[in-house]
């Protein structure tokens, strides 16, 4: 007979690191790549490339493009200003978890749908 209960597929936060939920690979990588929390628009582009490089997916110029794009669509959506800051800006998460599954891919040899 099956077991119903099955556990919940989580994958290492970095090389060599145990399995964690998706909340806490996030977190992770978050903290490995990118320790300043607060993310400005200039900053989009160096995150994305820092976070690849940190995980050794290389990419071509086309991927990249796709994942920038779509990560400054994510940013243009979420961010806004703050008391203490009239820059738009937004959490280094918020990014990470638009772009997570499309890394996770990318980093295991695939490539991205268009």
């Amino acid at each position: 007979m099956m077991d119903k209960h099955k556990q919940p597929q989580t994958y290492p936060v970095m090389d060599g690191a145990q399995s964690a939920p998706r909340a806490d690979q996030v977190a992770g990588i978050v903290q490995r790549v990118w320790a300043e929390s607060r993310v400005y628009h200039s900053d989009v582009e160096p995150m994305l490339r820092q976070w690849l490089e940190a995980v050794h997916v290389s990419v071509e110029a086309k991927e990249f493009d796709a994942l920038l794009t779509k990560a400054r669509g994510e940013f243009a959506r979420v961010a806004t200003p703050s008391d203490t800051d009239t820059n738009p800006h937004c959490p280094a998460g918020t990014l990470v978890e638009c772009l997570y599954w499309d890394v996770q891919t990318l980093e295991r040899g695939g490539t991205l749908q268009a």
